[in-house]
Parts: structure tokens; sequence; C-alpha cells
């Protein structure tokens, strides 16, 4: 009786194997036998699901992208009904605190410099940037109400994302994960200082009354 195969562990095992690869030997160095070689298929059976050196790439960074969207969702913080508990989750769930975490930032940074040259993988990120940002956006509208202009949001969405892809490089440069606790205290003292500097407008009208 021939072997039924499952096409997504096939995919997912691939996937793994390109990150693999990525984290211990770079970006440039994943090639199709060596993808083959660490999942444990055939060539053959790779290109079945792949059939070029793109495309290999394009389904990795497809799956650490899931399994980082998988992340937020089961952490709960977009649950949270405190805005600013929610942006301030947002943040910790983003940045690198567990090895898996690194692995997944390692791999995302090595995508970032290739995009550089490659428009495809580009377009592949600005998208969920977009996303990202208009979650971001969306949170601190939220969180600030009427006491926020439009540019003023979208000027602490750029402060925002800049620090959270500050973490992301910076934990590389320090050489693994951060301390849970640390980020948890970050996101929370960026927060509030931001909320901070938009009073509400009510308030900001009674402070100015002679």
């Amino acid at each position: 009786m021939p072997k039924i195969v499952d096409p997504e562990q096939r995919r997912a095992a691939i996937a793994d194997a390109v990150v693999g690869e990525i984290v211990e030997h770079g970006i440039r160095a994943v090639t199709l036998a060596r993808v083959a070689a660490r999942s444990g298929l055939a060539i053959g059976s790779v290109r079945h699901y792949v059939a070029n050196f793109d495309e290999l790439l394009e389904l990795s960074l497809a799956l650490v992208q899931e399994r980082g969207a998988e992340r937020v969702r089961a952490s709960g913080v977009l649950d949270e009904t405190d805005p600013a508990a929610r942006l301030a989750g947002f943040v910790e769930v983003l940045a690198p605190t567990t090895e898996e975490d690194h692995r997944a930032n390692i791999v995302f940074l090595e995508y970032l410099a290739l995009a550089r040259t490659e428009p495809r993988l580009a377009e592949y990120i600005e998208a969920a940037q977009v996303q990202a940002r208009k979650q971001v956006g969306d949170m601190l509208r939220e969180m600030l109400g009427d006491a926020a202009t439009d540019d003023d949001i979208r000027l602490e969405t750029m402060q925002l994302m800049a620090l959270s892809d500050g973490l992301a490089l910076a934990a590389e440069h320090a050489g693994g994960p951060y301390s849970p606790d640390d980020i948890h205290a970050l996101a929370l003292r960026h927060v509030e200082r931001v909320r901070a500097a938009y009073p509400p407008t009510s308030a900001a009208n009674i402070d100015a009354r002679p």
C-alpha cells in the first residue's frame, strides 16, 4: 500500500530545513541539495513543492511569518481591553525573548537584507509591514483618541515600529534573546510615555484655563 503523504507536513519540513540552514550557515548557503539533506527528503521530492531557489525562500518566509502571527494570536495581547496594554503586549510579543524567537529573528533579518536586491521578497515583506503598521496605528488611535492628530498617529507609529525593528537588530548584536522582564518593562515604559504626551482633550482644556 503506497505511503500517504501530507503535503502541508512536507512543506513545513522543507521550510524548517531552510530555516535551519539560514540560522547555521546564512541565507546565501541555502541550496536545494542542502535542504533535501536536512529535511530527509530526496531532491526530487523537494522540487515537487518548490521549483526553484526563489520559491524555496518564499515558502520558508511564509512559514516564519505565519508562526509569528500565530504567536501574536496565542499570546492573547490582541484580546486586551485596555489599548495601552494591547499595544505594549504587541511590542513584547514581536521582540525575541526565546530561542525559537531568536532563530526566527535571525531568519527574518537575513531575508530583509536579501530583499534589498530581490523585488519579490521586498514586496512580500512590505505587505507584512503594512499590516503591522496598520495594527499599531489603529491601537494608537484607540489609546489616544482625539488628543492626537492623524499626523501624530503616523509619526508615533513610525517610532514604535522603529523601536520594534531596533530591538530585532540589536538582539543579533547581543547574540541571543532578550530577558522577557526587560522587554515587558521597556514596552510599558514606551507606551506610557506616548500616552502621557497626549492628555485627553477635556483635561488639556481644563489645564489651559486661567
